[in-house]
């Protein structure tokens, strides 16, 4: 009898533990997050930006969007990039002329383009 309420009282504390710590946003420590309210009628706006190893609010029916900290450069070259796969767009659609040379009003996709870009934060 004694035990059990040995038991019960370390799963209440567990519990409680378990609920209090649930209760907030941690960023691990090589990352910031940035902390949007989202829920019905917040139109999502920006909260909060927490600070690595800090907590923030927790989240309900929020957004949180963890940004690393230790990356400062993504490169995407043909080689020695970070990734080597280019960003592929289309170029302007151009007009389509008729037989008689005015435009029907449609258009037809332009070229594609690869795209080598270097962002640094």
């Amino acid at each position: 009898m004694n035990q059990t309420r040995v038991v019960g009282a370390l799963l209440a504390v567990i519990a409680l533990v378990g609920t209090l710590t649930a209760c907030s946003t941690r960023a691990p420590a090589d990352f910031v997050i940035l902390y949007y309210k989202a829920g019905a009628g917040d139109n999502r706006e920006f909260q909060e930006c927490i600070e690595p190893g800090h907590a923030g609010s927790y989240p309900v029916d929020d957004e949180v969007f963890p940004l690393p900290v230790s990356l400062r450069t993504w490169n995407i070259a043909v080689q020695g990039g970070d990734t080597d796969r280019p960003i592929t767009s289309g170029s302007k659609p151009a007009p389509v002329n008729g037989p008689d040379g005015r435009p029907t009003g449609q258009t037809q996709p332009g070229p594609e383009v690869l795209i080598w870009a270097t962002a640094d934060f």
